[in-house]
């Protein structure tokens, strides 16, 4: 029969045993994600080796103290349960990372299927040998035979044919109630800003989407630890949880950050802005339109043209991220100058003058509220660089963004696309261990007139445009270059 002492000691061998194990797997763990800095990385692997060491000569050595082996093994299953629950976080994190970066978030087309609100359409099965409007598409990332196979598959014996005029398009749904029309989501979005009233005279039978390959723009190969770079934040005008490629881009901000001095400045330019589409002649048309006609891609060029700057990367985010992402870091705090309520879609928010502590419902209404404000869409602009502002600061502070990186994670998920890599994410997370300083986070707003005018994309009737102030879109790229330059 086994002794006390040799029970203990088997025990021991055992512990040893799991907690080399432990080690092991997450020492490699650590070592493939690149996250930890030399400095951090080179203490904590000393550390559990010592450790490790220690505990293992002494399980397997015959004059080891039967107290010393039990205080010492207690200690090394805590380590072991700690390392072996880290590194399934770890593996989570990077399970997310690769999952949504380096491309893998693949942008989807996005069609509504739209019938009179007056019709006896209720489903798409009321659809078939019925006939199907569509407009002919002029971005290259559709192809028309794929809107045909989509509609043979779903809707058997309809018939798709295509015109060239939007509206005569758009008007059949209430022409001819016995068909339907369909419509990319970003078109559909932006016709909703020429006719307030369409919306309230059609219903959504069903909405399509199929993914599209090669959307992401290709991001420079500029390391964004050590030099300046400049990130395009683009909000888009959904709140269903999809990222479709076309979608009206109600949020426009240039973030020119310098990780050398960490200085952020965030730049705003109103949805609404005048300005020359990119590759576009004749007309200008208003910012948000870029989203809806031709996606990330387009708001992007459209902006550096306006800027003249190159944008290095960019995120694209729709209003569900703002909502789970403030919730997700249990709430912020932010500034008003005026009393107002805010109606959303789940309740009515009240916001004071001053300081309001404001949950992710409330944070994304006070980031879309404009009628409030004497200035508007100018108003707008700043609220919502708050809110980031407020977001940047919670995150990198404290413990934040250790304690609740879960809820992040979940919050994130499917809510944005972006050509941000893995590499650049996990090399800036090792920058920000490594300094473990505070950044300098300023923001600027373009400003300007607004008029109806014609647009680009409606040159047949005035929309509400803002003529650029020329004073503060130069004051913003002397901004931009002295943050680079720094």
């Amino acid at each position: 029969m086994f002794g006390r002492h040799s029970i203990i000691r088997f025990i021991a061998k055992i512990i040893a045993l799991i907690s080399t194990a432990a080690f092991a797997l997450f020492l490699h763990r650590l070592m493939t994600s690149s996250v930890l800095p030399a400095k951090y990385f080179y203490i904590v692997l000393a550390a559990l080796a010592v450790a490790d060491l220690v505990y293992f000569v002494m399980a397997f050595s015959r004059h080891s103290s039967r107290i010393l082996l039990i205080l010492f093994g207690g200690v090394m299953l805590i380590v072991s349960g700690a390392l072996f629950v880290a590194t399934i976080k770890i593996n989570e994190l990077f399970d997310f990372l690769n999952k949504n970066f380096d491309g893998n978030n693949k942008q989807v087309a996005v069609y509504n299927l739209i019938v009179s609100d007056t019709s006896s359409f209720n489903n798409i099965d009321d659809l078939k040998d019925r006939r199907i409007t569509a407009l002919r598409e002029t971005e290259p990332e559709v192809a028309e035979s794929r809107l045909v196979s989509m509609v043979d598959n779903k809707i058997p014996g309809a018939t798709l044919r295509f015109r060239e005029d939007l509206k005569e398009v758009m008007e059949t749904a209430l022409k001819d109630t016995t068909s339907a029309i369909l419509v990319n989501h970003g078109v559909y979005g932006s016709y909703l800003e020429s006719d307030s009233e369409y919306e309230g005279k059609v219903k959504i039978l069903a909405s399509f989407e199929f993914e599209l390959d090669g959307q992401a723009v290709e991001p420079t190969k500029q390391d964004l630890t050590n030099s300046p770079f400049v990130l395009y934040i683009s909000g888009i005008d959904t709140r269903t949880g999809k990222m479709p490629s076309r979608s009206l881009s109600d949020v426009n901000i240039i973030a020119a950050v310098n990780p050398e001095t960490r200085h952020i400045l965030l730049v705003t330019t109103p949805r609404d802005a005048y300005v020359q589409l990119h590759g576009t002649t004749g007309l200008k048309d208003k910012l948000t339109h870029a989203g809806s006609r031709g996606g990330v891609k387009l708001s992007q060029a459209t902006l550096e043209d306006l800027y003249g700057i190159e944008i290095d990367r960019y995120i694209r985010v729709n209003f569900v991220f703002v909502q789970k992402l403030v919730d997700a870091i249990g709430g912020i705090t932010v500034n008003s100058d005026v009393d107002y309520v805010v109606t959303t879609r789940s309740g009515k928010c009240e916001i004071y003058p001053g300081n309001n502590d404001v949950d992710g419902k409330c944070a994304l209404g006070f980031a879309r509220e404009r009628k409030s404000y004497k200035d508007g869409d100018n108003h707008r602009g700043r609220n919502q660089m708050q809110v980031i502002e407020k977001v940047i600061d919670k995150v990198t502070s404290g413990r934040n963004i250790l304690d609740n990186y879960e809820e992040i994670l979940k919050a994130l998920e499917g809510t944005f696309d972006t050509n941000i890599s893995t590499n650049d994410i996990t090399s800036m997370v090792r920058a920000q261990l490594d300094k473990m300083k505070s950044w300098k986070v300023e923001s600027y707003s373009i400003t300007g007139r607004g008029e109806l005018t014609k647009t680009y994309s409606y040159p047949n009737q005035n929309l509400y445009v803002l003529h650029i102030n020329v004073n503060t879109l130069n004051t913003a790229k002397e901004k931009i270059k002295a943050v680079l330059d720094e």
